[in-house]
């Protein structure tokens, strides 16, 4: 593989949200969300044992004011 890094990676993110429309509940965002990477395990891997490039999954709600 001439000419890439083991430092390279490609990462994607899958996921969803919905905005409440109206009522008590209106404008609160609800989703979630699933991120990974083809990342190096080697590479991204700490002093301590921890994969910094391991898949994540979110989920959150948000209201802006």
């Amino acid at each position: 593989m001439h000419g890439v890094s083991i430092a390279s990676y490609t990462d994607w993110k899958a996921g969803f949200s919905y905005t409440v429309p109206d009522g008590v509940l209106k404008g609160i965002e609800f989703g979630a969300y699933y991120t990974g990477n083809n990342a190096n395990t080697a590479f991204y891997t700490d002093l301590n044992g921890f994969n910094t490039a391991k898949d994540t999954g979110v989920a959150y709600v948000k209201k802006t004011f």
